[in-house]
């Protein structure tokens, strides 16, 4: 049965916290494409942005990066592809560039779907409120998600590959990016 815990974190963000992650080298943005390292690089299937909103999908096994988020200092992501049994990996979302309303508040959502080896449904969560509320920052900040999902491989659980689905929503925008992540379950 399905082991995803559904973290929500009701804190505001620093407005601060520009796009440069270390040990993880995510994009930042800007116009229509996403920057890494000063060049403009094409849309993976975890980095995707239209209509100049963007979202990024990786996995971590630090729980305390979305702690860290609300620091000073910018975090460090470590990344994950592998997931064993009883120690949960998170889902982290980041969005940047949301739509605003004339109240300046942004309307993100993602609809998260997690998938077994064989290709069947392990999990599904609608409507994670990635920002539904004012969005003070300035263009071209990267933010983490006020919802985010941990995913915990038990021991009667499949071991293989797993993907990870997020349609990601601004519905201010009236945008949708659709991001996929692998990682495989070991003991």
């Amino acid at each position: 049965k399905l082991s995803i815990t559904l973290l929500v974190f009701f804190t505001l963000l620093i407005a601060n916290t520009f796009a440069s992650l270390p040990n993880s080298n995510p994009s930042t943005a800007y116009e229509e494409g996403w920057i890494q390292n000063g060049r403009r690089v094409k849309d993976t299937e975890n980095v995707k942005m239209k209509n100049g909103f963007g979202a990024q999908l990786w996995l971590t096994n630090d729980e305390s990066f979305f702690d860290n988020w609300n620091k000073p200092q910018t975090p460090s992501l470590t990344l994950v592809r592998e997931a064993h049994r009883n120690k949960p990996i998170f889902v982290v979302l980041l969005i940047i560039n949301p739509g605003t309303t004339r109240d300046g508040s942004a309307n993100v959502s993602a609809d998260v779907t997690i998938k077994i080896p064989d290709g069947k449904t392990y999990g599904n969560v609608k409507d994670i409120e990635v920002w539904q509320r004012k969005y003070p920052f300035p263009p071209n900040t990267i933010q983490l998600a006020v919802g985010n999902i941990g995913i915990n491989i038990e021991n009667k659980d499949i071991l293989g590959q797993y993907s990870v689905e997020a349609i990601v929503k601004d519905n201010v925008k009236k945008t949708t990016l659709e991001l996929h992540e692998n990682f495989k379950a070991a003991e």
